[in-house]
């Protein structure tokens, strides 16, 4: 008789550290994975810290590299079960924690939808379906602390090394880049506006973007670079609201209206325009084209990555 409650004793015990290995490494993995998934690309999450108005385009990159070093290092004091009780699952349920008040305020200021980023452009989850995500990953958390959870200790060289690792592991798989460039080049050509507000099988543009100084971009809805610089756009708005741009975008009503939702350009002016022969007059081969113009002249081209609000507010000052 003895044996037997032994035996299920000792089954129990094997239960319980096998579903806390199982629990605790998949809410690692999904850490790691969260964090190598915003480096590509890792401009919308740098956006992310920009429309907060605290971070401004300068130091977004470094901020964002950091924040995903921490969420990989999160992922592996969860992986390797280090001291769960008292750093790890702690650490990691107030990190849940941020994460869920930042998407309800997503919601409150934007709204369920498009993605909330958590797993970069890899995975879209809506805000409410991440926080529902979340939700379930702090009940199983606090499942495994209810449980007394075996402890793993290493020595501290280790975890020195891996602070380190996960520090530099962002800024070595997407290094910061450096643009110097601003303007490609003076144009001063005139460019066929006209042709937006002609041509009835397309939306014509509610706004006269054909006087005074507009930045005009012309994107496809099916182009990866777009979606980054539409997104940037948002950015750009929402810390400066009054700033003269207007997109158009090309592709068909299914995929616009994705891409609209993907890259939450709901507070940008845009219309669509298709027809294969005047969309490239207008914005040639290369897209995403960002066009500085004034009464219909082209006044400079300017690089998706010198784009941002003082480049723009510069030109308009001039």
């Amino acid at each position: 008789m003895n044996n037997d409650w032994q035996f299920f004793f000792r089954v129990v015990r094997m239960s319980k550290i096998i579903f806390q290995n199982l629990i605790c490494i998949s809410i690692g993995m999904f850490f790691v994975f969260s964090g190598v998934a915003k480096l590509f690309p890792i401009e919308i999450f740098e956006y992310a810290f920009i429309e907060t108005k605290i971070i401004g385009w300068k130091l977004a990159p470094v901020v964002a590299r950091i924040f995903i070093s921490f969420e990989i290092f999160c992922g592996l004091l969860m992986i390797f079960q280090f001291r769960l009780k008292k750093i790890t699952l702690p650490i990691v349920f107030l990190t849940l924690l941020f994460f869920i008040a930042y998407l309800v305020f997503q919601i409150i200021t934007e709204g369920n939808q498009g993605s909330c980023g958590c797993f970069g452009e890899w995975i879209h989850f809506t805000p409410l379906e991440a926080i529902v995500k979340n939700i379930v990953m702090i009940i199983l958390i606090g499942i495994i602390y209810k449980t007394n959870p075996q402890n793993v200790n290493y020595k501290k060289v280790w975890l020195i090394l891996a602070v380190l690792i996960c520090l530099a592991l962002p800024f070595i798989l997407n290094p910061i880049v450096i643009h110097s460039s601003v303007y490609t080049k003076a144009l001063n050509t005139k460019i066929e506006l006209d042709l937006l507000y002609h041509d009835e099988s397309n939306s014509l543009p509610e706004l006269d973007i054909r006087e005074g100084k507009w930045v005009v971009v012309f994107m496809s809805a099916s182009c990866a670079h777009c979606k980054v610089t539409a997104r940037k756009i948002h950015t750009i708005v929402n810390v400066s609201p009054n700033l003269p741009i207007y997109l158009v975008i090309n592709g068909d009503d299914g995929e616009i209206k994705q891409f609209v939702e993907d890259a939450k350009i709901g507070n940008v002016k845009w219309s669509k325009f298709n027809g294969a022969t005047n969309f490239i007059k207008l914005a040639g081969v290369t897209l995403p084209a960002i066009y500085f113009v004034e009464n219909s002249v082209l006044r400079y081209q300017l690089d998706m990555e010198s784009l941002n609000n003082q480049r723009i507010e510069e030109w308009l000052n001039n």
